[in-house]
């Protein structure tokens, strides 16, 4: 682990929490808050799963997360179907993935909403994919602003100013810090960010294909890419799917538009609390997140007669933990741990406590949110490089304490 140097200036002060900034602000939701809520049995279990990811507290969202009835194939391992895996290597996923969309027009990548690593991988691809052409980047939690009811705001600068607001008015998943930071990397790469999700019940799919294609009206040789939730990019009339007649969004963009693009899903062979666990994904047991290549160079995509909702499936490791954070985030190149100093702080437990480089508005999204439940929790926040940081610590009492970090 990194040797660090950290100058903390500290800026002390305890209040009230006041509103700061004229547009709304989504509230803290304590872990003892998200767990009361569960108990009573009145808020959704995969909302409490997404509030979950917001705190950092990862284990907890993949406890509470109700899965989709859908398996896509994957509902039992037969020995057929073990023999025809046995015919494929496991690859580097992101390198192939590179290597396979060198010449698409557009890539459609599919994540869970409660599994920011899926995020932090896509992160990991946004230098290659840049590099080879792709100028445009769709995000399904970002809010499309023609489409809302006049009067309610809509966050239109998101691109000029290189970060989303923790506001409604810039999404509802950015709140989580893997999507503050995809969404940062991503305006810094140098890719236009675009909505296109729109909620019509039954026509949701439809619609958010022709917000995409939109793209392509304006910009024919526009490169895109999309990351979706879960099977919003299957690219086929799917029976096994239960919303909306098994038409997806993947499935109307490449009627509208003559594109077959490249799908790859995360979410088939990625983690899962152990009784939803499907037993394929316990028997590829590998380190890192792979892709599988036959000898002839065709991807593992399912099983025959099944394979053709998506071109490629990306497996994922279970997430390894030190000190409360996931592994793969504090080995990822740059990263710093900052531990706060218990004699330094002033409020009461249970506290959040949030970090954003210096000179963001103070209502922009955290790129990096932690929960201390009292002072014997030794849990780091995790800041993406040096400089210099403004942390805030708050409390449910609405207690707040303000710090200045400079990273060296």
């Amino acid at each position: 682990m990194k040797h660090l140097l950290i100058t903390l200036i500290w800026l002390t002060s305890c209040l009230t929490l006041a509103a700061q900034d004229s547009i709304p602000l989504y509230p803290n939701r304590f872990s003892s808050q998200i767990e009361q809520q569960l108990a009573s049995d009145r808020p959704r279990f995969n909302r409490a799963a997404w509030e979950y990811t917001y705190i950092g507290r990862l284990r907890a969202a993949l406890q509470s997360y109700r899965e989709a009835d859908n398996r896509w194939g994957f509902d039992s391992l037969t020995l057929d179907q073990l023999a025809h895996f046995q015919k494929y290597q496991a690859v580097d996923a992101k390198a192939e993935i590179l290597r396979r969309v060198s010449d698409k027009q557009i890539v459609l990548i599919n994540e869970s909403h409660i599994h920011p690593q899926q995020r932090h991988f896509v992160k990991g691809l946004l230098a290659g994919l840049k590099a080879a052409g792709f100028q445009y980047f769709g995000l399904e939690t970002l809010p499309y602003c023609a489409a809302l009811p006049e009067g309610i705001p809509c966050d239109t600068s998101l691109n000029e100013r290189g970060y989303p607001l923790y506001s409604p008015y810039s999404g509802t998943y950015i709140r989580e810090p893997q999507m503050s930071n995809l969404i940062r990397a991503t305006i810094d790469q140098g890719f236009e960010l675009f909505p296109y999700d729109q909620f019509g019940g039954e026509a949701r799919d439809s619609l958010q294909a022709r917000n995409i294609a939109a793209i392509l009206q304006k910009d024919p040789k526009a490169r895109i890419v999309v990351l979706c939730g879960y099977g919003h990019n299957i690219e086929v009339e799917d029976s096994e799917t239960n919303t909306r007649g098994g038409r997806m969004m993947g499935y109307y963009l490449k009627n509208m538009t003559g594109i077959d693009p490249f799908t790859v899903s995360q979410y088939i062979l990625c983690e899962r609390k152990s009784e939803w666990e499907i037993e394929f994904y316990r028997y590829i047991n590998l380190p890192g997140s792979s892709a599988f290549v036959d000898e002839a160079g065709n991807l593992f995509s399912g099983w025959p007669g099944t394979d053709d909702r998506f071109d490629m499936l990306v497996y994922h490791p279970r997430t390894q933990y030190v000190m409360g954070r996931p592994v793969w985030l504090i080995n990822e190149p740059g990263n710093r741990l900052y531990f706060p100093i218990k004699e330094m702080i002033e409020i009461d437990y249970p506290i959040i406590f949030k970090v954003w480089p210096e000179g963001d508005q103070r209502a922009a999204v955290p790129v990096d949110v932690i929960e201390q439940t009292g002072p014997e929790d030794i849990i780091p926040l995790i800041l993406p490089g040096q400089g210099e940081y403004r942390l805030l610590m708050e409390n449910p009492a609405g207690e707040i304490q303000e710090s200045t970090l400079l990273i060296r």
